[in-house]
């Protein structure tokens, strides 16, 4: 469990948010820092680039970052820097984050989650690959490590379709990819969970207009999902594993049982949420973050 930090009674929580100039794909950017602010945080908000570090002391900008009780980045801004940030942050007091960093570095790619997902092999080569492919069988998902927003995401149907998308597009050594067996139940809908602090605060079901695609900038549709027996256990592991992992903003993405992904870095949903709900439920996340300083 995350320490909770008192505050002094009468001062204001201050969070210091970090964002990004590259295309925004959901709009937690605005949502999430507005909401603090609605609820009575003092709000900053910097670009990722604003970081810097000298004699121990991490600033963004003008502030320095320790004077904050909550730092969360949104999104992890430009890759070719990433590690340098973590490096940077890993100055601060690490209890002020929203997430820890080491769940940041450890946690993001799909890999981590696979012992609750199908029949997958993560590698970079293509040749791997395509012997895992061949050796089990069936029809496949190919998609990138680490991306999002259904960029470069390809269905294989038979091995020598499969055998060519998987040479065209894994280049060997430059980006690591995972091939995950295709799961038919994703026509009927993918679940998402918003969770934070390890607590579901909203949930929806997410159906492709194709044959695999759940991904609303793939024209997917929304709808109010309800949760099953059996879904509600494997959310409970994972929602513990989110807790003991230190990952405060996380989405959980399942088909039927099936777990397909958790994603820690920029979650979108709560824009959905209220389109489906017609209530914001960035208050229940500033609810749930807040209990921290309680």
């Amino acid at each position: 469990m995350r320490m909770r930090q008192k505050s002094e009674p009468d001062k204001k929580l201050r969070a210091l948010f970090f964002c990004s100039n590259e295309a925004q794909t959901n709009d937690n950017y605005q949502r999430i820092p507005k909401a603090f602010e609605v609820a009575g945080w003092e709000v900053v908000i910097k670009n990722h680039s604003s970081l810097t570090i000298a004699n121990l002391s991490v600033k963004a900008g003008e502030y320095s970052v320790e004077d904050f009780d909550l730092i969360w980045p949104i999104g992890f801004g430009e890759r070719a820097s990433f590690l340098d940030r973590l490096q940077i942050l890993s100055a601060c007091t690490p209890s002020k984050l929203i997430t820890s960093l080491d769940s940041w570095l450890m946690c993001h790619g799909k890999a981590k989650w696979l012992k609750f997902c199908p029949l997958s092999i993560v590698a970079s080569e293509p040749d791997i690959l395509i012997e895992f492919m061949e050796q089990h069988g069936g029809k496949w998902v190919l998609k990138p490590n680490a991306g999002s927003y259904a960029r470069d995401i390809f269905f294989i149907h038979e091995p020598e379709q499969g055998a060519q998308q998987i040479k065209q597009t894994c280049s060997a050594g430059r980006e690591f990819f995972i091939l995950q067996r295709f799961i038919p139940e994703i026509r009927e809908g993918e679940l998402r969970c918003i969770c934070v602090d390890g607590q579901i605060i909203g949930k929806y079901l997410k159906v492709p207009n194709d044959d695999f695609k759940a991904n609303i900038f793939e024209g997917a549709s929304i709808e109010k999902a309800t949760i099953s027996r059996k879904q509600e256990k494997l959310i409970k592991t994972i929602s513990h594993d989110l807790t003991e992992h230190k990952i405060g903003f996380a989405a959980i993405d399942m088909v039927g049982t099936t777990l397909m992904e958790v994603n820690i870095a920029n979650p979108g949903g709560l824009e959905s949420l209220q389109k489906l709900y017609h209530r914001d439920f960035s208050e229940d996340l500033v609810s749930k973050i807040s209990d921290r300083y309680a």
